[in-house]
């Protein structure tokens, strides 16, 4: 619940400190950083070694990570204005069609078109987390599973001894 809480008020201040004294870029970059620097932390409390020794070794860096991690989504109060910066048109103007029809270009239009984009790309990357779950989990299944030895023409039975050895 604290993670929910600090992930959607920190932008506030994350957008107030980019206008203020960082800057729209150099926010972003240090933010960016940040959260990339807080999954190494959670990577190193998930490797096999700080699971081992118990589940107190692992909470430390996976708690640390996540707060991390939710001071570096700061940056979502940036991504937005940096894409939207990117647009050469502020004003509507006409243009002439091959066809040989006039029409008019609605900045407005290509602001709507170019978040739908950006915030569609956000829902599909949402997605990589069932992947990433399952992966996850034949990830453990296999490393569980990693001291089974069967032999390529071995019988049911040989495997029963493998498996009642291994226990």
């Amino acid at each position: 619940m604290l993670f929910s809480f600090l992930v959607y008020v920190i932008p506030i201040f994350g957008g107030w400190r980019a206008d203020v004294y960082l800057g729209q870029y150099k926010a972003t970059i240090v933010e960016v950083l940040t959260c990339g620097l807080a999954h190494i932390i959670q990577v190193i409390g998930a490797i096999s070694s700080p699971l081992q020794k118990g589940p107190a070794n692992a909470a430390s860096p996976f708690t640390l990570g996540l707060i991390l991690v939710a001071f570096g989504a700061i940056f979502k109060s940036n991504a937005s204005p940096t894409i939207l910066d990117q647009q050469r048109q502020k004003t509507a103007y006409t243009k002439k069609l091959k066809s040989g029809e006039t029409v008019i270009v609605d900045p407005e239009a290509t602001t709507t078109r170019t978040m739908l984009i950006f915030y569609g790309f956000i829902n599909i990357g949402a997605l990589f987390m069932l992947a990433t779950t399952y992966a996850e989990l034949l990830v453990v299944i296999f490393d569980h599973m990693s001291h089974l030895s069967v032999a390529p023409s071995s019988s049911s039975s040989c495997l029963q001894e493998n498996v009642q050895g291994a226990a």
